[in-house]
């Protein structure tokens, strides 16, 4: 079940948990062999502030972070870990049950067409926690998200 959420733990655009509340409630939940993360990364997102306004871009931004709430079971969070990222905990999840997951998360952001006809992709990382080590952990799934943005985007990669 979860918790009636702050003003102080939502982003304010986006209405998901705030960078420090995401992180906190992996380090709070974090379970070796039981806890997935994955980063998702909208492709090009600098474009779109450029070509179509920054009110365009916060519109897309805060339609994404409804696609992934909407994706997710009650057990799972999301969070904007930074501009154009989110973060995505994923619960008491094993390895098949994370990739139906964040496929169907690819899949519901790539048929979507968002504000002024945009379509969009993304890039996401996904880390299978091996240790209870969160900072460890988030930066490997930045890592693995790196990978997928720098061999040509539109990816997921699982690691």
């Amino acid at each position: 079940q979860r918790k009636h959420i702050t003003d102080a733990e939502t982003d304010y655009l986006t209405k998901v948990y705030t960078r420090s509340r995401i992180i906190s409630y992996l380090e709070e939940h974090i379970v070796p062999q039981g806890t997935s993360i994955a980063l998702v990364d909208i492709d090009n997102f600098k474009n779109i502030n450029e070509q179509f306004g920054h009110s365009t871009g916060d519109t897309l931004l805060l339609q994404v972070a409804e696609q992934l709430k909407s994706a997710l079971r009650d057990i799972d969070h999301v969070g904007r870990y930074e501009g154009d990222t989110f973060l995505v905990v994923i619960d008491h999840a094993d390895d098949e049950y994370t990739t139906k997951l964040v496929d169907r998360i690819k899949s519901r952001i790539d048929n979507t067409v968002y504000s002024n006809n945009i379509k969009i992709t993304v890039s996401i990382g996904v880390v299978y926690c091996q240790s209870s080590d969160s900072d460890a952990m988030l930066s490997r799934v930045d890592q693995v998200l790196y990978k997928a943005k720098h061999s040509g985007k539109n990816q997921i990669i699982y690691e």
